[in-house]
């Protein structure tokens, strides 16, 4: 059966991360937490060791419709 485990990102510290067969990192991650980046390195290793991680993105419409009137 698969599992689902909610980490905070103070969590991170201490987790050994290739425990885990996929991260993924919420829309807001880096607006509600900024101690992210701290993690970076730790986030790169665990990649880098084969793990998947995955950073949900999201750009409103209205900022791509924007950017693309400027760019005409």
């Amino acid at each position: 059966m698969n599992e689902i485990e909610l980490l905070s990102v103070a969590a991170l510290k201490d987790a050994d991360l290739l425990s885990f067969d996929a991260i993924v990192l919420g829309i807001r991650i880096y607006n509600t937490d900024p101690q992210l980046v701290n993690f970076h390195t730790q986030l790169r290793e665990y990649v880098e060791a084969g793990g998947v991680l995955i950073t949900q993105y999201n750009t409103p419409m209205i900022y791509l419709w924007k950017r693309w009137v400027l760019i005409l």
